[in-house]
């Protein structure tokens, strides 16, 4: 196993970084998004369309991403990124 201690020699995780960077800035500004207020760029448009809880609870693991976001405290984000996808 390596262990990486400069993320900036690594461009994968720099990769990773600048999505998570822009998955944040979703999620933090996802109510002004389904409002219009703001618009996402075509980049978050291509993030956000990826997001997929369309097998149902019982087949949570063939979602992309597998994420803990079955449980019911998080429904409120689920749907609102749904109708993100769909607007």
């Amino acid at each position: 196993m390596n262990i990486i201690n400069k993320s900036e020699e690594e461009a994968g995780i720099q990769f990773a970084d600048i999505i998570a960077g822009n998955v944040k800035k979703i999620y933090k500004n996802i109510d002004n998004y389904l409002s219009g207020s703001k618009t996402l760029n075509t980049f978050e448009k291509k993030i956000i369309s990826n997001f997929s809880q369309s097998n149902g609870s019982s087949f949570a693991f063939l979602n992309n991403p597998q994420i803990v976001m079955w449980k019911s405290e998080h429904q409120e984000i689920v749907d609102k990124i749904k109708r993100l996808i769909s607007s």
